[in-house]
């Protein structure tokens, strides 16, 4: 890499400050600065080469600048370790964090092709998302790390996803930096300072009188109706949950924490994903237990389970009522993988053919659960960290956002925290109360602007009783999606077409 680089190094350890473990937020607004100085100059001293060799040195930047956060994001991956050979581990964590890596070079390169035709300002930020909705796609996509969930503590600001989403939430941040990094380098400073200084106090106004308001209606509307939920964390061990001796125990643990929690008159008890490794339907007895709690106390209970139909095998989240088992079940629809699935299946298993496990399949598109009157859409474990399959689900008529999670494979680890981040964004970007229910944690209420209610923390074992209250109307973001990512599209398009017209510097 050489030293030549070390203000790119730099620029991606301001980066991992803002994130989980240390949570900086404020960090993100110039932790972009060093790469686009070291950008820059990379440009000043390589005019004598063409346009070609300006885009290498900036991919390489972004390369480096993406895999250093990358492998600090997803070091989580480490303690899988206690179920594979620690090499296999290893391999996989700097695999996939070169991987998203390309993504952030890729934004460096389109922007090192259009710098020239379109202001930075612009330009910059338009690459930036970009690069971070397209790390999304594909079967092993992923919008952990965007820059956007930085903000989600900062709540004024936070406020800008319900119209824009987590994207346009990024584009605040890469804008900011990009304008402080002009007045720093002297470029325009009376122009850059007043478009700062706008678009924060907009930004920042926005979002104060966003929570104002919902403050002032929560207290006096009488549209709002108030529903109980009562979150089951039992903080299960993997190891036993693994082990067929302890489903009996685990599952009755279950039943005797919900029927604490019924103490607490909720209206719907939420469990967390797969609450033992095997068909749940099928335990008579077990299910005879749960109807009965559900008709003596009135109340739905939502819970994790694999699910097979046809000889396939689902990761699903059920519905129990006074009036039985609502066969109406939601199916994931993004598997992890390597753990749910496996990618090149053949080839490891050439390998490794211990390795590789069974494959669940993938659910059909996201739908909603019905409790009692509410629909409940969401998803199983890292769907909360696909802003689409929320917002499809509310667009379905989701009144709530909720998601089932297992982290005890990973321990004590950051992926619950960073996990529970990402979520919050869901809720807000949709205008919706969200719960998270985690075997060991984290689990919690957000409210729709993204204030968490009741939170319990990692590795404790207990019940959060707390209310909600129902949404019907829709964000911006719900109705739009991700036009500001689409509109950038544009701009990069247009960017790199006009680039043709300008000659290469000599």
């Amino acid at each position: 890499m050489g030293g030549k680089n070390i203000i790119t190094v730099i620029s991606a350890l301001l980066t991992c400050l803002i994130f989980p473990g240390v949570n900086l937020f404020f960090i993100a607004y110039i932790c972009l600065i060093p790469l686009l100085f070291d950008l820059n100059k990379a440009a000043d001293s390589n005019q004598r080469y063409a346009k070609s060799g300006i885009r290498r040195k900036f991919f390489f930047r972004g390369l480096v600048y993406g895999f250093i956060i990358m492998l600090y994001f997803h070091r989580w991956m480490l303690e899988l370790q206690a179920w594979a050979a620690w090499y296999y581990v290893v391999i996989l964590w700097v695999a996939a964090s070169l991987f998203y890596a390309l993504f952030y070079g890729t934004a460096m390169f389109l922007y090192a092709w259009g710098r020239n035709s379109i202001p930075d300002i612009y330009l910059f930020p338009a690459c930036w998302i970009f690069a971070e909705w397209l790390r999304t796609a594909g079967p092993v996509g992923s919008s952990a790390g965007a820059l956007g969930y930085s903000q989600s503590s900062f709540l004024p600001v936070l406020q800008t996803a319900s119209g824009f989403g987590l994207y346009g939430l990024s584009f605040f941040i890469v804008l900011c930096n990009v304008l402080l990094w002009k007045l720093i380098s002297g470029q325009e400073i009376k122009k850059h300072f007043i478009i700062l200084m706008l678009v924060s106090t907009i930004v920042f106004l926005s979002g104060w009188r966003q929570l104002s308001k919902e403050d002032n209606m929560a207290a006096i509307s009488k549209d709002y109706k108030e529903v109980k939920a009562a979150i089951i964390q039992a903080n299960h061990e993997q190891s036993k949950k693994m082990q067929k001796k302890y489903w009996p125990l685990i599952r009755q643990d279950y039943i005797n924490m919900t029927l604490e929690a019924v103490k607490g008159q909720p209206d719907i008890v939420i469990w967390p994903e797969t609450i033992t490794p095997v068909f749940n339907l099928e335990s008579t007895e077990f299910i005879r237990k749960l109807k009965w709690i559900a008709d003596k106390y009135k109340i739905s209970i939502i819970f994790g389970t694999p699910v097979h139909e046809d000889g396939k095998y689902y990761n699903a989240a059920v519905v129990i009522d006074d009036k039985g088992i609502n066969l109406k079940y939601y199916k994931k629809t993004r598997l992890m993988p390597f753990g749910e699935y496996w990618p090149a299946k053949n080839i490891i298993k050439f390998f490794d053919e211990d390795l590789v496990t069974s494959d669940y399949e993938r659910g059909n598109e996201p739908m909603c659960l019905s409790v009692k009157e509410l629909k409940v859409a969401g998803g199983i474990c890292l769907e909360s960290i696909y802003p689409e399959i929320s917002r499809k689900g509310v667009n379905k008529g989701a009144d709530i956002l909720c998601f089932l999670a297992n982290n005890a494979w990973f321990f004590g680890s950051i992926a619950a925290e960073e996990l529970f981040q990402m979520s919050i964004l869901r809720a807000v970007e949709n205008d919706r109360f969200m719960i998270q229910v985690s075997n060991t944690g984290i689990s919690g209420l957000v409210s729709n602007k993204g204030k968490v209610i009741a939170k319990m923390q990692l590795n404790k074992k207990g019940i959060i009783n707390e209310s909600f209250l129902i949404r019907d109307n829709k964000s911006l973001y719900s109705i739009t999606g991700n036009i500001f990512v689409y509109i950038s599209i544009i701009l990069i398009i247009y960017s790199l077409l006009l680039s043709d017209h300008i000659a290469d510097p000599k």
